[in-house]
């Protein structure tokens, strides 16, 4: 960790930067059940704002905002206002803070949990030094060590270049990265665009071209395309780019048969551990999933089925069971997405249902009850999704 001393009589010490940013991912990892603590985290690291304005904003300054829309911090800190946009890594963590804790508007961001004023600029640095020291990372000052962290990846991983290729399916989607954690960055964009189908089966992925796009150099977007190979999500054959695996039946048949065996299992399990708190958050992503169905929102629908299913599975307290189950979904996320964009209708009323007897199998710790909705639940899915693929002949 490379550090200077302001000078011999000073305690203080000087950041320069946070090294290695495997430190950064354990800090997230240890603060992400606390989802005002996360936000203030990601905020500080991928903007480099100072602390005094991440502090002003309010509730209102990031509803509505979606991934690539500027975010209001700069007007606040006189910026120029196109180099701070919604990562996705920062929508993720602000769509946790707001469905977990159900601000008002007009509510501070990070405000204290005692009133409504928000946190004190000292609170704050105490809480980052306790942070980092979770982490094993000691003798560092607080909201100034995120702000040089930003400052030295922002140097080191981007070009100075913003101009934008030209027309192209892939280059259209991905977006300029300008946040200290380049890798994840990267790697979370391509892998949501690939997930949600945006970057369609078959593209070819190059990394150099990539690497322009999303103005960082090639390194990052390597390291991108390796962990989405070992996903399961590219392949590349002959060191000619990497390629967006394509849909075909047999592929579908095998993910989904697994998804069946180990998510009832893992359902099983969860109907004998659920408490209160995961009942309540099941009832209520049904609710929202219904209202999502109801205005045919299609990625809301999706994503709230996913919230429900993996609030279940972790009740299981498995969690090497629920990775397992988190990567099966994210293989089949490209089918479920390509499918629902493309056929008209899509009987959802049996899915409602089952969510229904699963809930009422958890609450009253029915094994049995809950077992068999959710073989219903996974079986009815993965017998529609086969009769369209079937039916468009892609394989």
């Amino acid at each position: 960790m490379k550090t200077k001393e302001k000078n011999k009589n000073d305690s203080n010490i000087d950041i320069e930067r946070i090294i290695p940013p495997e430190h950064i991912r354990e800090i997230r990892m240890k603060i992400e059940s606390r989802p005002r603590d996360l936000l203030l985290f990601d905020l500080a690291t991928k903007t480099g704002i100072q602390m005094q304005y991440l502090l002003r904003l309010r509730v209102k300054d990031l509803d509505g905002l979606k991934i690539g829309d500027r975010l209001p911090i700069a007007a606040l800190a006189g910026k120029t206002p196109n180099v701070i946009v919604m990562t996705d890594t920062l929508y993720r963590t602000w769509r946790k803070y707001r469905d977990e804790l159900k601000p008002n508007k007009e509510d501070y961001l990070i405000k204290s949990r005692k009133g409504s004023d928000p946190l004190r600029l000292s609170t704050v640095s105490e809480m980052i030094r306790r942070w980092l020291e979770s982490a094993g990372v000691h003798g560092l000052g607080g909201a100034k060590a995120l702000q040089r962290t930003w400052k030295h990846f922002q140097e080191t991983n981007t070009h100075t270049s913003t101009k934008l290729p030209s027309k192209n399916s892939v280059e259209q989607i991905l977006k300029p990265v300008r946040v200290n954690t380049v890798q994840e960055d990267v790697y979370q964009q391509l892998f949501s665009a690939i997930i949600s189908g945006r970057i369609p089966p078959g593209e070819r992925l190059v990394s150099h071209k990539l690497a322009k796009q999303m103005n960082v150099s090639q390194a990052p977007v390597r390291e991108a395309l390796r962990l989405l190979q070992a996903a399961g999500l590219v392949s590349s054959p002959q060191k000619k780019g990497s390629l967006v695996y394509e849909l075909s039946k047999e592929n579908l048949k095998e993910i989904s048969g697994l998804r069946i065996m180990l998510e009832v299992r893992a359902g099983e399990l969860a109907a004998l551990n659920c408490d209160m708190e995961n009942l309540r958050a099941l009832e209520t992503l049904h609710q929202k999933f219904i209202l999502a169905i109801k205005e045919n929102k299609i990625e809301e629908t999706i994503e709230y089925n996913k919230q429900f299913h993996h609030t279940i599975y972790a009740a299981a307290n498995m969690p090497i069971l629920l990775n397992v189950i988190k990567g099966l979904w994210d293989r089949m996320s490209p089918y479920v997405h390509f499918l629902l964009r493309i056929v008209d209708s899509y009987d959802i009323g049996a899915t409602i249902e089952n969510h229904e007897k699963i809930i009422h199998g958890i609450k009253y710790r029915d094994t049995a009850q809950v077992r068999k909705y959710l073989r219903k639940d996974l079986s009815e899915s993965r017998k529609q999704l086969l009769k369209y693929f079937s039916r468009l002949r892609l394989e």
